[in-house]
């Protein structure tokens, strides 16, 4: 599951909350801002789930909403998610929260998220 936005935050919700079903997740600019920032606390609460998740934020985006994106990227460090493993983490220098500015970062996260199967037989 990947979406950008409020989508980025129902997809990350949908990763934590049910990982049986989810087996990776893509948050381009997540909106961690929503309900008083409620999943930051969620994804601090629940355990480690197995998968990949990428996650990315532009600079241009307002800071308060790259302090949060950077924290949920320390959290992710911290339960155990290692960038280039199971987390990959893209925070594109003068990238605003639009359509185009997830358009160039999509590539990344497809790769990412779904990699070739020989990659996974590694």
């Amino acid at each position: 599951m990947l979406g950008s936005s409020l989508g980025g935050l129902i997809s990350l919700y949908g990763f934590f909350r049910h990982p049986e079903t989810f087996g990776f997740v893509g948050a381009m600019s997540p909106a961690l801002w929503f309900a008083d920032r409620a999943l930051l606390e969620m994804i601090d609460q629940y355990p480690f789930v197995n998968g990949r998740l990428y996650l990315d934020i532009g600079t241009e985006e307002g800071p308060e909403h790259v302090i949060h994106v950077r924290g949920l990227h320390q959290l992710l460090l911290a339960k155990g998610y290692r960038q280039g493993e199971s987390l990959f983490y893209v925070e594109e220098d003068d990238a605003a929260h639009d359509e185009s500015a997830w358009a160039r970062r999509l590539r990344t996260a497809l790769y990412f998220l779904l990699p070739a199967p020989e990659a996974l037989a590694t």
